[in-house]
């Protein structure tokens, strides 16, 4: 398992997703983004959350929905992490998943270079944009 994956995984859950210890963490990912999925899910795992994986067949294209296993877990969720090669933004499991009170974020086409180099990475105790700001 490469190490610097989970911990960029581990920062993007604490610090963006906001995930606390015994929280239900569901990672969708397709076979292409796999790995990242796995990362994100050992992240999890290590946080202390509940951390389930569900790797589907990639879409023909963004905005087709995932099975109905995947959709039904994104609604039992707290967080969802959908790490694809496309989008899952427009779709109705995406909705119904917010709208039952998961924190949801997609990653259409996510690359591992993109996770290791691009913001994502970024400490965000270093950058000031990142920091909240003093009263």
């Amino acid at each position: 398992m490469d190490t610097d994956l989970i911990a960029i995984s581990s920062n993007l859950l604490r610090r963006c997703m906001g995930l606390k210890p015994e929280e239900k963490l569901l990672v969708v990912a397709d076979d292409r983004k796999k790995d990242i999925g796995e990362a994100l899910y050992e992240a999890g795992k290590q946080l202390g959350a509940e951390a389930m994986l569900m790797v589907m067949q990639e879409r023909e294209k963004s905005g087709q929905e995932p099975p109905a296993p995947v959709a039904e877990a994104m609604k039992q969720a707290d967080i969802v992490i959908c790490a694809t090669q496309h989008s899952l933004t427009h779709t109705k499991a995406r909705k119904e998943a917010v709208a039952h009170g998961a924190r949801l974020a997609t990653m259409p086409a996510i690359t591992r270079d993109m996770f290791l180099e691009g913001a994502i990475s970024a400490d965000y105790d270093v950058c000031r944009w990142c920091r909240p700001a003093r009263s």
